[in-house]
């Protein structure tokens, strides 16, 4: 998740790890979330004497940016384009130490994604990127960030209007939000489906889970954190209350995952029975089977 990310693009539901956090506190783990989709490679091979250089040299936050053919281009924010400037950081690096940097590449980006798009990136369909280095002219004294929209198959969906502030809108939020076919118990089954879908799991917020430099938290310590930060979030997500029916779960990166940038975790809300084709958002004492 998340990627950083949910399994729907480069940020949301990677291989990684998934907790389900049950009324008497206990968590199963497993080591099987779906794999993250990337930008590829074909978006680092744009060439740099192409057109696309005089462009992204000059580019700016809240520029669109559409990826045809594999070459970078502005977008139309209006009539639709696929990816969004979140954010241009400036960073010097070792060019030759690739790893690194590409990892802090990724922490950066999932770490300024929520504030340009107003809420919990991992817990929606939206998905944070570094531009290519390859494809940025200027790559050796910043970081370029970009967000994006995914659907349920990981394919990237063009946005109509800018993505910047969509997440701070209750509506849009709503009609962005990730849900699950599974509960996140249940190993290799955390596929991503609307919510207005049939699912087992509801996507509430993201956390994050350390710095870049943080080493990878224990086994235990990482799902008392998650436990801990997301049983209120999935409370207050409910309307204040707790049901028996619907439980805590959490989704968070593998070793391998945080170790390549990504140290966010997302809370969801585990359903007990038949799946559901509506948010549980505020559902209060409601029953159910309104929500089937």
């Amino acid at each position: 998740m998340a990627r950083r990310s949910l399994g729907l693009a480069a940020a949301a539901l990677a291989v990684g790890v998934l907790a389900g956090c049950g009324s008497d506190g206990s968590v199963a783990v497993t080591t099987d979330r779906p794999p993250v989709a990337s930008t590829g490679s074909s978006a680092g091979s744009a060439s740099t004497s192409s057109p696309a250089e005089d462009y992204l040299q000059g580019i700016t936050v809240g520029d669109c940016l559409d990826q045809p053919a594999g070459e970078w281009k502005s977008g139309d924010c209006a009539k639709g384009h696929e990816f969004e400037v979140s954010a241009i950081v400036p960073s010097k690096w070792d060019k030759h130490d690739a790893v690194a940097r590409s990892a802090l590449r990724t922490w950066t980006c999932n770490e300024v994604a929520a504030a340009y798009l107003g809420g919990p990136i991992v817990a929606t369909f939206f998905q944070a990127v570094p531009l290519p280095t390859a494809a940025d002219p200027k790559s050796a004294d910043r970081i370029v960030c970009l967000t994006h929209q995914s659907a349920p198959d990981e394919k990237i969906v063009q946005t109509f209007g800018p993505m910047r502030g969509q997440l701070s809108d209750p509506e849009k939020l709503a009609s962005r939000r990730v849900c699950l076919a599974e509960v996140t118990t249940h190993s290799g089954t955390a596929e991503p489906v609307r919510c207005s879908q049939e699912h087992a799991s509801e996507a509430v917020t993201d956390l994050s889970l350390g710095k870049l430099t943080d080493p990878y938290p224990e086994e235990k310590a990482l799902r008392a954190t998650m436990r801990k930060v997301c049983t209120p979030e999935v409370r207050e997500h409910l309307g204040g209350v707790e049901r028996k029916d619907l439980v805590v779960g959490a989704l968070g990166p593998s070793e391998s995952q945080w170790n390549a940038g990504d140290h966010d975790a997302t809370c969801f809300v585990n359903i007990k029975g038949d799946k559901l084709t509506k948010s549980v958002k505020d559902i209060k004492t409601k029953p159910l089977k309104d929500y089937r």
